[in-house]
């Protein structure tokens, strides 16, 4: 079974902070949400979360953070 076969809108997944946003940044884990997948990425974010800004973009190949920016 392909791990993109596992995401499915509505349920939980849980951020664990890695590099150096666990060494200086925060250290929590945090739970949040699937609230869009399309067929290349899927955005994460709080319960309810309308604007796609404050959503965190995972790529479905890798489930590896998206941005433009180095990822947490």
């Amino acid at each position: 079974m392909d791990k993109s076969q596992l995401i499915k809108v509505g349920s939980t997944v849980y951020l664990k902070p890695i590099n150096n946003a666990a060494r200086y940044g925060r250290k929590d884990i945090l739970e949040k949400v699937v609230l869009k997948k399309g067929r290349k990425y899927f955005y994460v974010g709080n319960t309810g979360e309308t604007e796609t800004r404050r959503m965190f973009k995972f790529s479905l190949e890798d489930m590896r953070e998206v941005t433009e920016y180095s990822p947490d």
